[in-house]
């Protein structure tokens, strides 16, 4: 039996009102939302990033390394487009891999995804280099948070690729490789949202 979870959310009106909504799921279906809502956080958090880096460098007028942001998006965005081909590839051919055709046109999309994450990898690599050089790190309170922005001091850490300490470690090793091709979609998917949001 499949025993349901109440959820209770309070929110208040413009007149300190409490509403209170309820939500009945099951088990299942509370694991598949905390997933969903975890991928929307990384999506969001990515777009978040990107958008912090791209005002500081229109307020300082920095051409050089709005292009090179630019270059770094235009990578993720190819490299994403690329996995997708692929995915669709593998999931219409696997039941029958077999032939020439097959594996030629796998080669040729394998090949391509690694030339483009290899390319991903060097452009956020370059960026981020420059905009530490130019900006520095941002530096911990003693509390161990960021600082905010109005004590502006520096680029977070990771600079555009907004993944926790532990998973940025060297630009060109595991296991940074696998998770920037996870950053390059949660940036994708979180400005394509954003986007599509703007145009409702």
């Amino acid at each position: 039996m499949n025993k349901k979870i109440e959820h209770i959310i309070i929110e208040y009106d413009e007149n300190q009102n409490e509403k209170k909504r309820v939500f009945n799921y099951s088990k299942s279906q509370k694991i598949r939302l905390e997933e969903q809502l975890k991928y929307v956080r990384l999506c969001t958090t990515a777009y978040d990033r990107y958008n912090e880096i791209y005002n500081i460098l229109v307020e300082d007028e920095d051409e050089k390394l709005l292009r090179m942001l630019d270059g770094v998006v235009n990578d993720a965005f190819n490299y994403v487009k690329v996995c997708v081909d692929y995915q669709n590839f593998l999931s219409k051919n696997l039941p029958q891999a077999e032939g020439k055709n097959f594996k030629k046109e796998f080669d040729s999309l394998e090949t391509s995804r690694k030339y483009l994450h290899n390319g991903l990898i060097s452009s956020a690599n370059g960026f981020n280099r420059n905009l530490f050089k130019k900006y520095g790190i941002r530096k911990k309170t003693n509390n161990g948070t960021e600082k905010t922005e109005k004590d502006f001091d520096g680029i977070p850490v990771g600079g555009i690729v907004s993944l926790t300490e532990d998973k940025i470690g060297d630009y060109n090793m595991e296991p940074f490789r696998k998770y920037l091709g996870d950053w390059a979609g949660y940036l994708i998917l979180g400005m394509y949202k954003k986007n599509h949001q703007i145009k409702k």
